[in-house]
């Protein structure tokens, strides 16, 4: 469906409240302006919720492009923290617009029980299944989806290119630590220090236990430890949650083994306008160049939109609602298993007209899995598979 014929079907449609799954990038936000105009008169009380602060601005910014800065004196914008203020059975909404739909926890969801409006209109790249059902069958809403691949195929978006970069862990060189029982006040004169291969000697000391290793050695011990918790979180909560957080460990950990790659390829595509993904604010100053994350703010995309600057890092704080002026590359450090967090990020990107996405990762690992998975939904003539030695260059 291309653009203009979803904006045409949305606007004659005659429901009162809709969820438009839609592909970042697609116009969204547009969307929501133009059925709120459909709607709107002088004495209208909406509601925009967001997930943080800082994308209030963002709003503004699209409701001036827009043109429909008549409406804002009408709009009060909250976040979905703040969300249960708004739900009072005394107080009558004409519209609420829930942008980054996805983030409608248990606890909005509960307090949305009191809360009224005339109409609704969730906007989310990819919402979960549950939280699709709550939609669907408590308000009704009336649902417009269009993913990546469909975008694409109805050349809405650009298809981009995607330059695969395949790694293996070392095996050879000791230059990693598994650490074992050591918390922030063990005493280091306690810890004991052994090498990978008297590990199994080990296996039931309960001090602190430095092991060294190489890359592979830290890699097979952290996805053996993730088995056990799966394989124990099977109607354990507790054991769940472990296997969770260390599956997400593991990723980080393979996104901070990259570091002299992406430096590699920041060094060579350094005439080039480009966002990296990274693994950590930690991670992401090491890289030498400008961040967007919490500690710093958003002032170094400033620079970047107004093309002060070419290259910006960022972890999270560009995944939602946040523009970028003619960024063509997207570097990812960070490879992440959730598929909203991937769309989004990918999303980012295929605002320019002729995007670029490298993906270094780690081959034999859960890194691979998740490309093999992303990759499906793209064009494989324009999927290069190349190693970290090659010049890059070549293949954008």
């Amino acid at each position: 469906m291309t653009r203009e014929e979803l904006t045409d079907k949305f606007l004659l449609s005659n429901s009162n409240n809709y969820v438009l799954q839609l592909v970042t990038g697609f116009g969204k936000t547009k969307l929501a302006l133009q059925k709120i105009e459909q709607w709107y008169s002088n004495d209208y009380k909406i509601l925009i919720v967001v997930p943080f602060n800082v994308l209030i601005d963002t709003w503004k910014e699209e409701i001036h492009k827009w043109k429909y800065d008549y409406i804002l004196p009408s709009i009060t914008f909250t976040t979905y923290v703040s969300l249960p203020k708004y739900c009072d059975s005394f107080k009558q909404w004409d519209v609420v617009i829930l942008d980054e739909g996805h983030h409608t926890s248990e606890r909005c969801r509960n307090a949305m029980k009191y809360l009224r409006t005339s109409h609704m209109i969730v906007l989310s790249a990819t919402l979960k299944r549950d939280i699709l059902q709550y939609y669907t069958y408590v308000w009704k809403t009336e649902i417009f989806k269009v993913d990546a691949k469909a975008a694409i195929e109805s050349n809405v978006l650009p298809d981009p290119k995607i330059i695969l970069i395949t790694m293996n862990l070392n095996n050879t060189n000791v230059n990693c630590i598994i650490e074992k029982n050591i918390k922030k006040n063990t005493n280091p004169a306690t810890i004991k220090t052994i090498g990978y291969a008297e590990k199994w000697k080990y296996k039931g000391y309960k001090g602190p236990l430095r092991i060294l290793c190489t890359q592979q050695q830290y890699y097979n011990d952290i996805s053996g430890l993730i088995e056990w918790y799966k394989q124990k979180g099977m109607g354990n909560a507790i054991m769940k949650n472990m296997w969770l957080h260390k599956a997400g460990e593991r990723l980080k950990w393979l996104a901070s083994q990259k570091e002299s790659v992406i430096k590699s390829i920041l060094k060579q595509l350094k005439n080039y306008r480009i966002l990296t993904f990274c693994q950590s604010i930690e991670q992401s100053e090491t890289l030498g160049c400008p961040c967007v994350n919490s500690k710093i703010g958003t002032e170094n995309l400033e620079r970047f939109n107004s093309k002060k600057i070419k290259h910006i890092a960022a972890i999270s704080m560009l995944d939602e609602g946040q523009n970028l002026i003619d960024c063509k590359i997207g570097l990812f450090q960070m490879i992440n298993s959730s598929q909203r967090v991937v769309t989004q990020r990918v999303g980012r990107e295929l605002r320019h007209k002729e995007p670029v996405l490298i993906f270094p990762y780690w081959v034999n690992t859960r890194e691979e899995e998740i490309i093999n998975e992303l990759i499906k939904d793209y064009n494989p003539e324009l999927i290069t598979k190349i190693l970290p030695e090659s010049n890059i260059k070549n293949f954008i």
